[in-house]
């Protein structure tokens, strides 16, 4: 791996990679500019479009300025990147530019020209994350989400259902902070879970949190238990749940 690249790069199997990417060093990378610790409140920012054309198309720079949030510049910036860098990986002739992402129609994305590579993103916290095949028959899926603390027992009324918010209720340590922890890590264990299983079919929000159930390993879709295995991981405070088939 070239450090330069990803911040993080993990072998699934054989075919298929996780690549992270450090938000704040790819837009410092790709703009020349720095993102300030609190550019998740900020305007747009103004950026060198000859600077932006080593990387991107006429399409994509026009896509970026034209975001009303430096957050959403920022990330959309570090997702693409990932996807070109790691696309190139497999086909070391391509140029950064011709390589674009499209979605389909109810939000899935796709690398144009290369429809048939099976990939996925997340953002959260300070990175974007990729998992990404080579293996064109496989499928894979990602979410992340940076570990914060946050009034779970509220989201999980509405977005878990109530096997899922039993598995909360299970967890007992007489020290309350491990506790704390414990459930935390539930929460996000069951949250990128549903996430990352919405992504594996295509459906981003279009399907019902509640019609996907996380069981330990296992994903239920409207009760019926899924052929494929569910899997986790923490890394640098950020949880990650992925999928590949």
């Amino acid at each position: 791996m070239n450090d330069d690249i990803f911040a993080k790069e993990i072998q699934i199997n054989d075919d298929t990679r996780i690549y992270f990417g450090n938000i704040h060093d790819i837009f410092l990378k790709t703009t020349g500019e720095e993102l300030q610790q609190n550019y998740a409140v900020m305007g747009p920012c103004r950026m060198s479009q000859e600077k932006l054309e080593n990387w991107f198309s006429s399409d994509e720079i026009g896509k970026i300025l034209g975001f009303k949030s430096l957050k959403k510049q920022a990330e959309w910036i570090a997702g693409r990147y990932l996807v070109k860098n790691s696309v190139i990986v497999m086909y070391p002739d391509l140029n950064s530019p011709e390589i674009e992402v499209q979605y389909k129609s109810e939000g899935a994305p796709y690398i144009f020209k290369f429809p048939e590579i099976p990939f996925s993103l997340s953002h959260s916290g300070k990175y974007s994350v990729i998992i990404i095949s080579k293996n064109l028959k496989s499928m894979a899926a990602v979410d992340m989400e940076e570990i914060i603390p946050k009034n779970i027992n509220s989201i999980a009324k509405v977005a878990f259902t109530e096997n899922e918010r039993m598995q909360f209720s299970q967890i007992n340590n007489a020290d309350y902070a491990v506790h704390d922890m414990l459930h935390l890590s539930k929460f996000y264990e069951i949250w990128t879970g549903k996430e990352a299983y919405l992504k594996f079919i295509g459906r981003g929000f279009h399907e019902p949190l509640k019609n996907i159930e996380i069981i330990g390993s296992c994903v239920f879709h409207n009760g019926i238990i899924q052929n494929l295995n569910l899997f986790s991981f923490v890394f640098d405070n950020h949880f990650v749940s992925y999928i590949v088939v």
